[in-house]
């Protein structure tokens, strides 16, 4: 047929988030972005863990803040669900081993607030540095990929985990007490959380679910849980969480920076133990 051709708007859409995450996660345009977010991170790691702990990365994207954790002198395994994003994955981490060797157009597909058209159809290299160069101060760098849902792939192996590293990753959460449940059920005994995000809820969309198709489709629009922040830090701490840090944070995620128009999140940083026994 005709359309044979064309891709499903959902494909498309998860394209340009993978572009975005590219100029994100492996551009010289997204060092600020990675500075605000996976700094504080990193900082954390660095007071609260020792060297060579073995720290879980789930949500890792293309794989950036375990690169960055491993080259802090930490062993780390990224997790990522989205097939899309463990393709362009493979490509930073595996394939590109030349600074600037390559060339994407990620911001043609918004032709909305733009302050000059060689903006929208500006080059962005990629990548600014190879992992293999981050990675280099580490003596014997560990650096894994596991590809699977987070509670699927991890929950089978308790107390295995110095750090759980979650960033932009637990409003993912269809049920945020089943992620807080599975992070104890893996960490050792004191092992340390470390979160950086917001609360934007995804699977949180009604007028999406009540369409006809998309209920037969995903029943986690109806099982949807959006606690406030306060509430989180409750649920957090009755399963026995210690907060050992917390303090407000602002970001961009996957902005544009020649845009006029930029969202910028009030993040919630935390660190929490785990109880010894």
């Amino acid at each position: 047929g005709t359309n044979s051709m064309h891709s499903a708007p959902h494909h498309m859409a998860k394209v340009r988030l993978v572009l975005h995450q590219l100029a994100r996660e492996w551009s010289s345009e997204g060092e600020q972005e990675r500075k605000d977010c996976f700094g504080p991170i990193l900082e954390q790691l660095n007071i609260h863990c020792e060297k060579r702990s073995r720290v879980l990365c789930p949500g890792a994207g293309l794989g950036r803040l375990p690169v960055e954790i491993v080259g802090n002198g930490y062993a780390c395994q990224g997790n990522e669900f989205s097939y899309h994003m463990l393709l362009a994955g493979d490509l930073a981490l595996n394939q590109l081993n030349t600074k600037e060797e390559d060339v994407i157009h990620p911001w043609l597909d918004n032709t909305c607030n733009v302050k000059n058209v060689h903006d929208l159809y500006r080059r962005v290299n990629i990548p600014d540095t190879t992992a293999r160069e981050i990675m280099k101060n580490n003596q014997n760098p560990e650096l894994s990929m596991c590809a699977g849902e987070f509670i699927e792939s991890y929950a089978p192996e308790p107390e295995s985990w110095d750090c759980v590293v979650t960033c932009f990753f637990i409003d993912t959460a269809p049920n945020v007490f089943q992620y807080i449940e599975t992070i104890k059920t893996i960490l050792k005994p004191g092992g340390i959380w470390i979160n950086h995000g917001p609360l934007l809820w995804h699977w949180c969309s009604p007028e999406f679910a009540s369409t006809p198709s998309t209920k037969k489709q995903d029943s986690r629009y109806h099982e949807s849980i959006e606690l406030s922040y306060d509430e989180l830090k409750c649920a957090i701490t009755s399963y026995g969480f210690e907060y050992l840090h917390e303090e407000w944070r602002r970001c961009n995620y996957s902005s544009n920076n020649k845009s006029m128009l930029s969202s910028m999140y009030d993040t919630i940083l935390f660190t929490c133990r785990k109880p010894a026994r």
